[in-house]
């Protein structure tokens, strides 16, 4: 299992285990694969309405793609995320977003998809402020900052700017599982790294290539949300490291510092007037 993660390293182990167990379930339970949808589990990604305002509740680490395995363990996903703000712009009771946060991170894939979705869904449909009340880390901080605004209360920490890689050899899992597994290679980077051998070179190789993408692209996807130079978020923002909220906002990294209701009232009167397809004023923010 090769894994490029936007997240701290706690986070990126608990996401390690759950995608072990996850493989350990299909292949126990392969029947769970012949579900139907409606059969799944629900969201872990929360939903409820407040007034006028829809909060959208991220828990855990995400995962790109909703399976019947990532409902059956919790994970949310990017999916989940954006099938809850459709819902929540079909709403029309709604007249604004709080996608409220507590992640370690996520995976890479799908992160800047769901970044460029809020940003369009913000500045077309409903406005959607980003919150943590607790810790929104890298792939959060990269979504989160496309919507209207980012707010964390006093006590939350925000940052983890980057991405990290991590080689897991399952070969000793599957043959405990009776599973004897054999590669045949056409070229000499075909399936490297892989999770049935041990990281060699050219798997490090590879593997250091994707992580500088990947911070590459964060770098360039949060200067254009923060409406930063990219030298600036590289050399000031950019070092994984995770800020309490207000150094946060001496940084430039979130917009403002608020408890969670307070935040709600503040939406609740601002967006007031907004109707299910037009706009009202924004949060002065960026």
């Amino acid at each position: 299992m090769e894994i490029i993660f936007l997240g701290t390293e706690a986070a990126l182990d608990n996401y390690v285990l759950q995608m072990i167990n996850m493989m350990k379930l299909q292949a126990e339970q392969p029947q769970l694969l012949c579900k139907k949808e409606e059969d799944w589990p629900e969201s872990p990604v929360g939903y409820q309405v407040i007034d006028n305002v829809a909060v959208i509740s991220v828990n855990g680490e995400t995962a790109n793609e909703t399976t019947i395995f990532t409902r059956y363990f919790g994970i949310p996903t990017y999916e989940d995320i954006r099938e809850r703000l459709v819902e929540a712009f079909d709403d029309a009771p709604v007249r604004s977003v709080m996608l409220k946060m507590a992640t370690g991170g996520g995976t890479s894939a799908g992160c800047p998809a769901l970044g460029e979705f809020i940003g369009a869904y913000t500045s077309s449909a409903k406005p959607i402020v980003s919150y943590t009340n607790s810790s929104a880390a890298s792939a959060a901080m990269l979504y989160g900052t496309a919507a209207t605004g980012f707010l964390a209360d006093s006590y939350a920490s925000v940052g983890s700017i980057g991405a990290v890689a991590r080689h897991v050899d399952l070969s000793k899992m599957y043959e405990a599982m009776g599973i004897k597994n054999t590669l045949i290679r056409s070229g000499p980077y075909k399936a490297v790294p892989n999770h049935l051998e041990k990281l060699d070179d050219k798997g490090m190789e590879v593997l250091k290539a994707g992580v500088d993408r990947w911070h590459n692209i964060f770098v360039d996807v949060l200067s254009k949300n923060l409406r930063k130079p990219r030298e600036q978020v590289q050399s000031k923002l950019a070092s994984g490291k995770m800020f309490p909220a207000q150094d946060a906002l001496n940084l430039g990294l979130i917009d403002g510092i608020s408890t969670f209701d307070n935040l709600v009232a503040t939406m609740r009167t601002k967006y007031q007037n907004i109707n299910a397809t037009g706009r009202a004023a924004t949060l002065p923010t960026r």
